[in-house]
């Protein structure tokens, strides 16, 4: 229940769970040739994965505070939409893991337009990252072609 996560707390965890997102680029153990993991003796963690739950607890927390549509309201969207960027960014470009980043992406768009703000509010964001995620996708080889060869096997 996100009620009973401390705003105060969430905010201490922010730069940890953003560098341990950051480590795996410089101490990570490369599986599949992709460096997402880090290994603490026999057990291995995808801080990506802890970066999703930490953006919903993080935008829930901020986005059901009082005061909807006010300029209070409107500091406390474009928090979450820099949390959520600066996840998605680090994850998509130190870990070239874009699944995850656009799963945090998506997580944070979507909390913010069930929050009751309006809709231009959260629509130029949303294309924005539309754009910057097909660039993404489309800009490097490799994941062009798994796009592709997704929608026309």
């Amino acid at each position: 229940d996100y009620h009973r996560l401390s705003l105060g707390l969430l905010t201490y965890a922010l730069p940890v769970v953003l560098v341990l997102n950051i480590l795996p680029k410089f101490m990570g153990v490369i599986t599949n040739g992709a460096s997402r993991w880090l290994q603490f003796g026999p057990m291995s963690i995808q801080p990506s994965e802890l970066a999703k739950y930490f953006v919903v607890a993080f935008a829930a927390c901020l986005l059901a505070l009082p005061n909807k549509n006010s300029d209070e309201d409107f500091k406390r969207y474009c928090l979450v939409l820099f949390v959520g960027a600066a996840f998605t960014g680090t994850v998509l470009l130190l870990q070239s893991n874009l699944s995850t980043a656009a799963i945090i992406f998506f997580i944070t768009i979507i909390l913010i337009a069930v929050s009751g703000l309006k809709l231009a509010a959260w629509l130029f964001p949303f294309v924005t990252g539309l754009i910057v995620g097909g660039a993404a996708i489309f800009g490097v080889d490799y994941r062009r072609a798994r796009v592709l060869g997704f929608l026309n096997p």
